[in-house]
């Protein structure tokens, strides 16, 4: 399946990546796992979306609101830190999804996944980098690096 799911820091940041072609179904997949990180989370729960090996999603907004789960506890959500391609329709369709499967969420796009976690420590000082799992960046960094050669 080309959507990951895990913690980037426990119970704090969600690690969320997309790669390759990705269907509405998983999607819809997705979605219900992110919903129970959210529910298994200490407030505020941030997601760092790693997007920027994407090569198809749907682009149809049927598809899309179709496969939409609803997180019942928005309130818990802090930011969603989204790195994807200059693509501006990805990264509408993203912002989109995002809004529509969590309640006012504060969305913001980046185009390296770098930008986008120092964007999530510079506005919450409270997250233990200690607890990070480096290894997740370390991938997204090496697997980026191999794309440009």
């Amino acid at each position: 399946m080309p959507c990951e799911i895990g913690w980037y820091i426990p119970e704090r940041v969600i690690w969320q990546r997309f790669y390759g072609v990705v269907t509405s179904e998983e999607l819809a997949e997705h979605s219900a796992r992110s919903a129970e990180y959210i529910m298994a989370g200490t407030a505020p729960v941030h997601i760092l979306v790693d997007a920027t090996e994407i090569a198809k999603y749907p682009g149809n907004l049927k598809q899309l609101t179709d496969s939409a789960n609803y997180a019942s506890d928005t309130n818990k959500v802090g930011f969603v830190a989204h790195a994807s391609t200059s693509n501006q329709l990805m990264r509408f369709l993203a912002s989109l999804m995002t809004q529509m499967l969590v309640r006012n969420v504060q969305f913001r796009a980046f185009e390296t996944v770098d930008a986008a976690l120092a964007f999530l420590i510079d506005r919450d000082t409270t997250l233990d980098l200690q607890a990070a799992r480096s290894d997740l960046l370390e991938s997204a960094t090496h697997n980026a690096s191999q794309r440009q050669r």
